[in-house]
């Protein structure tokens, strides 16, 4: 998580998802999730302007 995301390093093979409830080991946070090539790359804390949105929904694998 050392990078900002932004729309110029967004690769082809990623999905990301914002604006969801994760529920972490240790807390649960608004954030967003990056999925790169089929697994989990990234989460991050907050909100950003691409992406599915969640409008604050639970996000769970499945």
């Amino acid at each position: 998580m050392n990078s900002k995301l932004t729309i110029d390093n967004i690769i082809m093979n990623e999905k990301i998802y914002t604006d969801y409830r994760l529920q972490l080991p240790e807390e649960e946070i608004i954030g967003t999730l990056i999925v790169r090539d089929g697994k989990i790359a990234e989460i991050q804390p907050g909100i950003v302007n691409i992406g599915q949105h969640g409008q604050g929904e639970y996000l769970m694998p499945g």
